[in-house]
């Protein structure tokens, strides 16, 4: 059952104010999902007003019309019982129907009751519409309806705003979760107007990169991302920005254009702990299809993931919005994330004329310009006591004194020592299993322990402290940074330093972080440095979780050189840091955040490059460090501001290194130099305090010309070396097609392709500078570069061969084609034929090509032939004897198969004497079966042939795998197949056989001689295969036997093969991996008692793990219906088990499907369960509970249990007194383990850290 979902007992507490409000929202609701302006809905007077006999109206002309049943619609909303008489009396007064209702009836509306107390059942209900349909004409008794208290109550749950509002409204709210209203300012009006200024300060961080939106169209594009089912929204920003109001304002119909439905908003702070989890609420919301935008604020990020996961779910209508206030570089997946920057200093100066009125104007400004844009600053300043010096003379740590005053006038010392304290780390514990984390920073404060806690409380009442779960912080984060840098000044170093030794790691970590926050703070450096230095708590990170390195990472904007000692040492040690540990993740994150300054980049990149250089290649896969690397080294979007002169440099070390692999990541990096399309480095958007961009950028033409200058230069570098110039002829080829769209890059990379060409002809340069013209055809194309491509063309009949002949042509670009979406193939293929008839009078090519199996060799041979038709056998002859002079190794045999498909399809009497010939030619005879398979149909005659090669001695296996590419002509009998199978099987071939067949898996009915043949393959083959992971063989195998094997004649062939199967299956050793599912499978469905008879034996023995896997096909999961005792019909399997239903009938409990879906998703016993509890015995109960227990699940951790206790339920009534007895005790052991798994799904609250 959904988890908001309200009763009838929650609408009867309504009162009659409260009962037109709530059938108001339902009907507005319903009036937006049928796409009906919200102005169609119309509140009359009061419920128990004379108002002529409506209450609501909602206006159009629709039916059906969801519970409204049909438009217009009138509702009348009694709070009031309501029998029979006061029914006729409410609809006719004085006996005559009120003209309200007769309007609306005459108009095709539907005239609706709402009663609040009523509560029917299936008589008194009738009775009612009874009345109803009395007092109207006959021609209208369809258009009136009856809703009781039950029925709005399932109405709210279709739309779960309207829910949690019954909810609240009956003071029975589900702890945590509220509907739409202020939840930004509690004490404020529901109904207080949003306020937006001029002020850009929203932006998709991986979209927009520094461009920022202004609210309200930021707010469209929020309310966009979230306008389908299933979406998710992550909005982000630091603590203060107004997040939580932007979220309100999402659903504000007065604030810009498509607010989303306030009725469908539910909205819950992670921060606090709750009754009902996100998670548990998501499910329930998604389960129960429920439609809704789940408002998540102080969401962490694994939170969201975790939500995302449930709200993607297939048939949900759930969209997610998460808030958080830290500002990091999580971008999680199929997730849109909008970052809130600071506000304009006009939306301050309205929010403070807003809450705080009774301000001076010079007042205000000072607050402005003390907030910098945070609002919550400002707030609690206005908001604080006022003293009788005022605002606006106060410097900026008066300012802060006054939020530490009591009694509006008197400094609060212990709150501002408690402040200071708490400060010092990002977050700490003052309850639970942390509590000793308190504890340290009350000594610190030098106040009581109760003191302290009574101050935190202090603190979050004010708005400068956040919680989320047992973890409290200091908020928004200026202030806590002014507090700390005060407590940094104000302690003694030593027993700072003293109190630090005895933190907890964990708290030792996050006061790194906060002094990481703390640049330009003199006395945080010092302490960085010492705590960095030699010797330092921080200077060799041995943990295995990661946490000193974390610290390193957090210190480094403090003491980036002290940084990167302690990361060289690391480095230099040897350590092999895998790809998984948490060490190696915090270490590539220092480096590539240190080397975002260009004073630290030439020591951070070479670290990075020596980490690289350990990867395995399994590791390049995940978090690889050269995927961080390479984006250093591209003209923008780098994430670092170190000059091309640095950037350069590092790539010359690396390529002139002795080390190939430093050699391989200099080529790489120099690619990544020449890259014009990338998704750039991953963005850093916070360091320490320092907000950072996405790197270097050209700042004009000209550097972008330099950048690319000086990349080229080393591109040709390696062109002058014999041992790189193909390296570089990769590179150039790559690249210059997008270098040809920059006209200041033109020349350096025209120049660059000739040196690559050298004079010669280039096939793939000549690929590139086509695709360079393509790219630009709606563009002016310079002349340098159309004047490269008329340089580069094949001009020569070699070239065309190399080109047509060797090139994949789904890489050619016609230059020619000005509409980018024309199909290039056809102007390809003319041009490879071309060049194959080009052959004929060029013996030398043609032999070069023969000798190379590397080339496209069809082509010639089609082209030769369609030049010489229709005289064809000089050009057969003549290919022959070249092929005759050379005798290569590895003959390429695609030539005679393109020239003898021509051959076929003019002159198919010729052909087959070709191929005949073939036959007893020692030059073709070793590729006679491939030619005698490609390029056509197979008739009588061809199959001849190939079985004639099948059969010969001589025919290596490597001819007779090419077998499986046959075609077989339509003529060809089933019988003349059923030969080539069996000679396929004979050469031990059977896997080309099996291949075949599979091929005829969707024709008719096999004749009886294919039926036989495939009969015999099947008790040659091979049943094993443990290179068959996907199943391919075995899925052969199962098609072929289904075919094959059905009726009395194929009982032999499939006894012999589940003897085997069984025989395979004890020789596993509990390994299922490899066996025939499909095959065992399609025998259960074609002979079952034979394979019931077979298997039960082996299947009684426990330890044979294999076979019962392989029966069973973990059947036990939630997915039910694989087991293959489903194959087998009732009428089969009820006779097989009353034989022996003790010994039988626990195999069937233990391995056969026991349960189904049935109606809604609910859980049934299957036809064969109830067989075996029809038995009544006791050890096949317990079997069948025991199976409760294993196979997996998803959702809760109780869910499995929750869903399986109604077939234990539908057994507390049956007729044997022993079933009865075993669902009672097993419906006590259900509800153990739901309690148990239900306290195991507990999820432990939110933290900062």
């Amino acid at each position: 059952m959904w988890i908001l979902h309200p009763t009838a007992e929650d609408v009867k507490r309504l009162d009659d104010g409260q009962l037109v409000e709530l059938a108001l929202r339902l009907c507005r609701r319903e009036a937006q999902s049928l796409e009906i302006a919200a102005t169609a809905v119309t509140q009359g007077g009061h419920s128990a007003a004379k108002d002529g006999g409506i209450d609501i109206r909602v206006a159009g002309s629709l039916r059906p019309a969801g519970e409204l049943q049909g438009l217009p619609a009138g509702i009348q909303v009694k709070a009031q019982l309501m029998p029979p008489p006061e029914i006729r009396t409410e609809m006719s007064p004085k006996g005559v129907l009120r003209p309200s209702i007769t309007g609306l009836l005459k108009a095709g509306g539907t005239y609706i009751i709402a009663s609040g107390r009523e509560d029917l059942t299936d008589k008194r209900r009738q009775e009612l519409i009874a009345a109803m349909v009395g007092q109207v004409p006959a021609a209208h008794r369809d258009q009136v309806a009856f809703l009781d208290s039950r029925d709005l109550a399932t109405w709210c749950v279709r739309h779960p705003g309207v829910a949690a509002w019954l909810r609240s409204e009956v003071k029975r709210p589900l702890d945590g979760w509220e509907p739409w209203g202020p939840w930004s300012a509690r004490n404020e009006p529901e109904d207080q107007a949003y306020l937006v200024d001029q002020a850009a300060r929203l932006c998709r961080p991986t979209l927009d990169e520094d461009h920022l939106h202004g609210a309200l169209v930021g707010m469209g594009l929020v309310r966009e991302a979230l306008a389908g089912p299933a979406s998710a929204v992550r909005l982000t920003g630091l603590s203060g920005m107004g997040k939580t109001r932007f979220a309100q304002a999402l659903f504000d119909r007065r604030v810009g254009d498509g607010a989303l439905d306030p009725a469908l908003a539910i909205y819950g702070d992670a921060g606090f702990d709750k009754s009902v989890s996100p998670a548990q609420l998501a499910r329930s919301l998604v389960d129960d299809q429920v439609e809704a935008v789940l408002i998540v604020d102080n969401c962490l990020a694994a939170r969201h993931r975790e939500l995302v996961e449930i709200v993607r779910q297939p048939g949900s209508r759930v969209r997610l919005l998460t808030i958080d206030y830290d500002v990091g570089d999580d971008q999680p997946d199929h997730t849109e994330v909008f970052r809130l920057q600071n506000a304009g200093e006009d939306l301050i100066d309205a929010l403070l004329l807003q809450r705080a009125p009774t301000l001076a104007h010079a007042e205000r400004i000072r607050i402005i310009e003390f907030a910098g844009g945070n609002t919550r600053i400002a707030l609690a300043i206005a908001l604080a006591p006022r003293g009788a010096k005022g605002i606006v003379g106060l410097k900026n740590e008066e300012l802060l004194d006054r939020l530490f005053l009591k009694d509006r006038r008197d400094p609060d010392v212990e709150l501002r020592r408690v402040a200071r304290a708490a400060a010092l780390v990002y977050a700490f514990s003052i309850e639970g299993a942390e509590v000793a984390e308190g504890v340290a920073l009350t000594a610190l404060a030098g106040v009581s322990d109760l003191v302290f806690h009574e101050k935190i409380a202090d603190l979050l009442e004010r708005g400068l402290a956040q919680k989320r779960g047992d973890q409290r912080a200091v908020l928004p984060p200026a202030i806590a940074a002014w507090l700390a840098a005060e407590a940094l000044a104000k302690l003694p170093r030593n027993h700072l330093m003293t109190a630090f030794g005895i933190f907890s790691p964990r708290l030792q970590l996050s006061f790194a972080r906060r002094l990481g926050l703390l640049q330009g703070v003199k006395a945080a450096t010092e302490i960085a440095q010492v705590l960095l230095g030699p010797g330092g708590r921080f200077s060799s990170p041995v943990d295995d979780n990661g946490h000193d390195m974390r610290a390193v990472r957090y210190l480094a904007p403090l003491a980036p050189i002290l940084a990167l000692d302690v990361a060289d040492r690391l480095v230099a040690d040897g350590r092999r840091l895998e790809s998984w540990h948490p060490l190696r993740g915090e270490l590539r994150r220092l480096l590539v955040e240190v080397a975002y300054d260009a004073e630290h980049f030439d020591q951070a990149v070479e670290l990075l490059a020596r980490l690289a250089l350990r990867e395995g290649p399994d590791e390049r896969s995940f978090e690889s460090i050269r995927d961080k690397i390479l984006p250093m080294f591209h003209i923008q979007r780098s994430g670092t501001h170190a000059t091309p002169a640095q950037r350069f440099a590092a790539i010359d070390r690396w390529l002139s290194s002795d080390d190939p692999h430093r050699r391989s990541l200099g080529l790489t990096a120099l690619g990544a130099a020449l890259e014009t399309r990338f998704a750039g480095a991953d963005p850093q958007i916070e360091y320490g305090a320092e907000r950072r961009n996405s790197g270097w950028w050209p700042k004009d033409r000209a550097e972008l010309r330099d950048w690319f200058a000086e990349a080229l230069v080393r591109v040709r570098r390696l062109l002058a070396d014999p041992d790189t110039l193909e390296k570089g002829r990769k590179l150039a080829a790559a690249h210059y097609p997008s270098l040809a769209g920059y006209p200041v890059v033109v020349p350096a990379a025209v120049e660059t392709m000739r040196v690559a060409a050298g004079g010669t002809f280039w096939p793939k340069g000549w690929f590139a500078a086509c695709d360079a013209l393509w790219r630009l055809r709606k563009k002016k194309r310079s002349r340098p570069v159309i004047a490269l491509e008329r340089e580069m063309r094949p001009v020569s009949l070699a070239d065309e061969v190399e080109v047509w002949l060797r090139l994949d042509w789904h890489d050619w670009r016609n230059p020619q084609h000005a509409d980018q979406s024309r199909d290039d193939w056809p102007e390809a293929h003319r041009r490879a034929l071309a060049a194959g008839a080009g052959v004929g009078i060029d013996d030398d090519i043609a032999r070069r090509v023969l000798a190379d199996p590397s080339y496209e060799a069809r082509y010639l041979g089609q082209g030769l032939a369609q030049s010489l038709a229709p005289t064809f056998q000089p050009g057969w002859d003549r290919l022959r004897r070249l092929l005759a002079e050379i005798r290569p190794d590895k003959p390429n045999w695609s030539v005679f198969a393109g020239y003898l498909g021509v051959v076929r399809s003019q002159a198919p009497e010729l052909a087959d004497a070709l191929l005949d010939a073939a036959m007893a030619d020692d030059v073709l005879r070793p590729f006679a079966i491939v030619l005698c398979v490609t390029d056509g149909d197979t008739n009588d005659r061809g199959l001849a042939r190939i079985l004639t090669l099948l059969r010969d001695p001589k025919t290596t296996p490597e001819e007779r795998r090419s077998v499986f590419i046959i075609r077989f002509d339509e003529t060809l009998k089933d019988a003349r197949q059923a030969e080539l199978i069996d000679a396929l099987v004979a050469a031990d071939e059977p896997e080309q056989a099996l291949t075949l067949l599979g091929y005829r898996d969707r024709d008719g009915d096999w004749e009886p001689p294919l039926r036989e043949a495939a009969r015999r393959l099947l008790a040659k083959l091979e049943l094993s295969r443990r290179d068959d992971p996907n199943g391919l063989w075995d899925r052969r195998a199962a098609k072929v036997a289904e075919r094959s094997l059905s009726g009395p004649e194929g009982e032999a062939a499939a006894a012999s093969l589940l003897d085997r199967i069984i025989a395979l299956g004890e020789d596993r050793r509990g390994r299922i991996r490899g066996l025939p599912r499909k095959l065992t499978k399609a025998l259960f469905r074609l002979h079952p008692r034979m394979a019931l008879d077979a298997f039960l034996p082996a299947l009684i023995d426990d330890r044979r793990y294999a076979l019962r896997s392989l029966v069973d096909q973990h059947d036990d999961d939630d997915q039910p219906a694989r087991s293959l005792f489903n194959a087998i019909p009732d009428d089969v399997i009820r006779p097989w088990l009353a034989e022996d239903p003790v010994a039988r009938g626990a195999i069937l409990a233990d391995l056969g499907s026991y349960f189904e879906h049935g109606a809604e998703g609910r859980f049934e016993w299957t036809p064969l369960a109830r067989m075996l509890i029809e038995i009544g015995n006791t050890d096949i109960l317990d079997i069948l509970g025991n199976r409760f227990e294993s196979g997996s699940w998803s959702g809760r951790r109780d869910a499995r249990f929750v869903s399986r206790r109604p077939l234990v339920e539908a057994l507390q009534n049956h007729p044997d007194a022993r079933v009865r007895a075993w669902a009672e005790e097993m419906l006590a052991y259900l509800d153990s383990r739901i309690s148990q798994r239900s306290e195991w799904d507990r999820e432990p609250p939110d933290r900062f850290e």
